[in-house]
């Protein structure tokens, strides 16, 4: 009977990762969001603005609920990154450059020394920063964002996005196909041409030689020879805006009214349900890799709480029973676990540290009846089922 109940388990988390879903969050803006960055699972940040003041957001129980900071002194925000739990930067228009040290309660101007537009910001694994954007101008903080110099780009074209691999390597990519490259973090950069007249907006590096690049009208290259040379393919129409990879085989990219994954390191990608009519922008998962969040047009912020990670529960040996629930269900598993418990509309309603060690009961008796999703972490590895209360 408990193997029956095993292999029926594992059949549906199959299943359940494959159709990984999206679901769309309460938004607290109409305003555009062009960039999301999360710190750890609860506590994460958008901005964006349009032609009359910047918007700052910020969430701390996993986007169920926005706090807004609004800035009227400043036009639009494009990107944002933080060096570490406290300290952001957000950089926009005209050179704008934004620093919180509070976890994003207040945002203060600091001077970037140039008024270009600024559309990505990136920092290296040392602390050290750049920012780039208007006609190649490249800027760097070596004091979290302080004081900024301009670095020579060798490039005359607007650069979109930028990504540090390591303190050596890092990649620019922008208008006109152009790719900017160092290998010696970011002193030097060299030109790579990918053979389109057409903008590129996002990049993910996967190591000093595979480089991934999407852009408009569908454009995707990959380079495995560190820009030397490029492979052209396109998985449609559609504009493609920023791309990211848990690990080799899995990936995803998000554009206008359109989310693609991978599980196979780009060899197919495949459309997935995207809940919003609106342009997304930006992807970014959480440093646990547990969740992954992308914000676009209208304020829209939708998120995907069945990420990369899904284990076989029958090498496991774990259980967990009965389903449907009467209000208390147990887990069959040695030692202590984090168990979080999530609406089929990706809403956290429950979060339990338990110790078990063999069985542990996780309450449910004071949930509505209905199906709900757990996640289960344990011994640094992580399990995805669902329960359906019913009392």
């Amino acid at each position: 009977m408990k193997k029956a109940f095993f292999s029926i388990v594992f059949l549906g988390l199959g299943m359940m990762h494959a159709n990984a879903q999206w679901f769309l969050l309460n938004s607290p803006t109409t305003t555009y969001l062009y960039s999301t960055y999360f710190t750890n699972y609860d506590t994460g940040y958008a901005v964006g603005g349009n032609i009359n003041s910047s918007i700052f957001l910020k969430t701390v129980n996993g986007g169920v609920d926005w706090n807004v900071i609004t800035n009227t002194q400043t036009k639009w925000l494009y990107d944002l990154v933080f060096l570490n739990d406290s300290v952001g930067l957000a950089c926009g228009y005209d050179g704008a450059m934004y620093k919180t040290t509070d976890r994003g309660a207040n945002w203060t101007a600091k001077p970037s020394q140039t008024t270009a537009w600024l559309y990505s910001i990136a920092k290296r694994p040392d602390g050290m920063v750049y920012a780039i954007g208007q006609d190649g101008m490249l800027i760097r903080s070596i004091n979290m964002g302080d004081n900024w110099s301009n670095v020579v780009s060798n490039t005359g074209q607007t650069m979109l996005d930028l990504q540090f691999l390591d303190n050596n390597y890092g990649a620019a990519v922008g208008y006109a196909g152009e790719m900017i490259y160092t290998t010696d973090g970011g002193n030097n950069w060299a030109v790579k041409l990918m053979g389109t007249p057409g903008n590129i907006t996002g990049l993910w590096m996967q190591s000093p030689d595979t480089i991934w690049t999407v852009g408009l009208e569908g454009k995707m290259y990959r380079t495995t020879d560190a820009g030397q040379s490029f492979v052209f393919s396109t998985p449609g129409l559609n504009d493609l805006n920023a791309i990211y990879f848990a690990d080799d085989q899995n990936g995803y990219i998000v554009g206008n009214q359109l989310i693609l994954q991978t599980t196979n390191g780009g060899i197919n990608w495949n459309p997935m349900a995207c809940p919003t009519p609106d342009g997304l922008k930006d992807i970014h998962v959480s440093p646990d890799n547990r969740v992954m969040y992308a914000v676009g047009g209208n304020g829209v912020i939708i998120k995907n709480i069945n990420t990369i990670g899904i284990e076989d529960w029958e090498s496991e040996k774990i259980l967990v029973y009965p389903n449907p629930s009467n209000g208390i269900t147990t887990i069959s598993l040695e030692g202590s676990c984090e168990v979080q418990i999530f609406t089929v509309m990706g809403i956290l309603v429950k979060k339990l540290l338990l110790d078990g060690s063999v069985y542990a009961n996780l309450d449910l008796g004071d949930l509505t009846n209905g199906q709900y999703i757990l996640h289960i972490y344990h011994n640094n590895r992580s399990y995805v089922s669902r329960v359906i209360v019913n009392r």
